[in-house]
């Protein structure tokens, strides 16, 4: 009798095609709707966040260079696909996920020292608005400020794009 309750708790194996995760849209464009996804999606959303990898080589496999032995910051909702992609990326790589408080009038002040991530993917809203704070609070501090600061930033994004 034992026997069978162990075997009965074991899963059974998934397929690629078997529904892995319903994700619920906002909403945003349309009445909001769950998206079933597959283990198969899931799986080539992880391997496309993989290219983000600067030591990814083009073949099918990356080294994990970029994710390997990070700490990634978890702010994102835990519904959001990107967040969930890249939970599972940072899991494979053998990275740590340190999660924010719920509150993102504190994830810069208290959440980011504490967590002290080497890792902060994002969706473009988030760094659009991380952008704009940035710049109103140069602005802020007068044209002298606002001057140096966009040089800084001009010099910076030339680096970035060697």
């Amino acid at each position: 009798a034992a026997e069978a309750a162990a075997a009965a708790a074991v899963p059974a194996a998934q397929a690629a095609e078997d529904t892995s995760t319903i994700l619920y849209t906002s909403g945003t464009t349309g009445d909001p709707k769950g998206v079933v996804l597959s283990a198969k999606n899931q799986l080539a959303s992880a391997a496309g966040c993989l290219l983000l990898d600067p030591a990814f080589d083009g073949n099918d496999t990356a080294t994990c260079a970029y994710f390997h032995e990070g700490t990634y910051v978890s702010y994102l909702p835990l519904a959001h696909s990107f967040e969930l992609c890249m939970q599972l990326v940072v899991l494979a790589c053998g990275s740590a996920i340190g999660f924010y408080q719920g509150d993102v009038r504190k994830l810069v002040h208290e959440d980011l020292p504490a967590l002290r991530p080497t890792l902060f993917p994002g969706v473009p809203r988030v760094f659009a608005r991380i952008h704009e704070k940035v710049r109103q609070g140069v602005e802020s501090k007068g044209w002298v400020t606002a001057r140096i600061f966009a040089a800084g930033l001009r010099a910076g994004c030339r680096g970035c794009l060697r």
